[in-house]
């Protein structure tokens, strides 16, 4: 079995969301319950091999002493967990939030995402916590963060680095003097004269194909992987897994089907406590429900124990991971290596996913109460297996898309297209009109919801 293929066949692993309140920083006396031997031996008792551990989040402290951070933990956390990891033959990955850094983003403002005036853009948390966005494309940051995956790579080397926040989805673009200067020398235009969300797309998938390079090149068997708020789908090409943060239960199905159709190992990445800083415990039966669909639809259990803010992981979650790593390896062996059987699907645009239900909630209701079998797919899917296809109005129906569809309904397969879909009444015609049997007669001014 190829030393990646844990990827396939281990289906619940520990996501140990170890945050650090500004108070704390990296001290040694704010974490002074850490012992990481008594970590790895409450998480093996739970059922996990397979860590994914914290060494740099959002707030931009990081977990282990980086040559790269002025801020030092007096500590090596991630190296002792590493170590204990290592005795036991398990899984260690290492966590890295790669754009959203706040204190990096404090200490050099320079580095930080510009809006069209030039000013600091995609805060998160104001006034709070503000949240500092840092340019890939500034020589600076671009510079730390990959000296910080070398140093973790070399210093280290994890079984994987799973990067968070690789996207700009919390700002239109950047338009610093790098990102406009890189893009006049491409195209010989001025990025302010654009909205340039294509161009950026490509920027992040060039850096991660560097990372991709960069993490192999001492050990080709660790792993890259990426979450999925905001796909990029040129970013996944050179990634090995994808994961997606699970916020709401009920629609836990619909990201997973979504998932499992986007072709790679994934995981559903979801919590134990009901949201970040809750210490309120999600009921049994709820997170018995989200583990189940996400092993239904191909996915790998990843759920996310945050340790107290002090280093110590209470003994009650670890109890209940017990009763849930119990589950889900009873049930692993039956999925691992299946396939989904769908009577429809529902294309989704390929853009959003994640934090909340991007995709038409409604034919979700319609279809599971119905007990419809459906998956998610994408307008380049194989559509032919499907008995009714359901294009929901943010797809834009084009010409490939449409002789595509044509040729589907001659072959037997139903339709059900969303007005706007199917783009009646705009310059490029009524391109499905004749597929459907329709003609358009307007809008009705009231909009369809379910």
């Amino acid at each position: 079995m190829p030393a990646t293929d844990w990827l396939n066949h281990d289906l619940w692993r520990s996501h140990l969301s170890w945050l650090t309140p500004p108070w704390v920083g990296s001290t040694t006396e704010g974490r002074k319950e850490f012992d990481a031997k008594r970590w790895i031996e409450q998480i093996q008792s739970a059922h996990y091999q397979t860590l994914i551990f914290y060494i740099k989040h959002h707030d931009g402290f990081t977990t282990y002493p980086s040559r790269y951070a002025k801020i030092q933990p007096e500590r090596d956390f991630f190296g002792e967990c590493v170590a204990e990891v290592r005795k036991r033959g398990m899984r260690i990955v290492a966590y890295y939030s790669s754009v959203l850094d706040q204190v990096t983003g404090k200490e050099h403002p320079d580095w930080r995402v510009r809006n069209r005036e030039g000013e600091p853009a995609g805060g998160w948390y104001d006034p709070y916590w503000p949240g500092c966005y840092c340019c890939i494309n500034n020589p600076g940051y671009r510079g730390f963060m990959l000296g910080q995956l070398t140093e973790l790579r070399d210093n280290y080397n994890p079984d994987g680095f799973w990067l968070d926040v690789y996207s700009s989805h919390n700002y239109e673009n950047c338009f610093c003097e790098f990102c406009r200067d890189k893009y006049r020398q491409e195209t010989g235009k001025d990025l302010l004269e654009t909205k340039g969300e294509a161009w950026y797309d490509a920027c992040f998938s060039d850096l991660m194909a560097e990372i991709q390079r960069l993490i192999k090149q001492k050990n080709p068997d660790c792993v890259l992987g990426q979450n999925t708020g905001i796909r990029i789908p040129s970013v996944e090409e050179h990634v090995d897994f994808l994961t997606h943060e699970a916020v709401d239960s009920p629609t836990i199905s619909l990201m997973c089907r979504g998932m499992r159709s986007l072709g790679k190992p994934y995981e559903s990445t979801y919590r134990l406590y009901s949201a970040v800083g809750s210490w309120s415990m999600k009921g049994p039966n709820r997170i018995l429900l989200e583990a189940g669909a996400t092993l239904a639809h191909g996915g790998a259990c990843c759920l996310e124990l945050p340790p107290l803010h002090t280093g110590r992981i209470m003994d009650e979650p670890v109890e209940r991971l017990k009763e849930l790593g119990q589950y889900v390896r009873a049930i692993e062996p039956y999925v691992i290596g299946t396939r989904g059987v769908y009577d429809a699907a529902v294309f989704d645009p390929q853009t959003h996913f994640g934090w909340n239900n991007r995709t038409n909630p409604g034919w979700h209701s319609v279809l599971m109460e119905r007990d419809i079998p459906f998956n998610i797919v994408y307008p380049d899917a194989d559509i032919s297996e499907y008995q009714l296809i359901i294009i929901d109005e943010r797809i834009t129906v084009d010409e490939p898309l449409a002789v595509k569809l044509r040729e589907y309904v001659r072959a037997g397969g139903s339709l059900i297209v969303e007005a706007d879909a199917a783009r009646f009444g705009t310059p490029a015609g009524d391109i499905l009109s004749e597929v459907l049997g329709v003609a358009d007669r307007g809008k009705t001014g009231q909009p369809a919801q379910y």
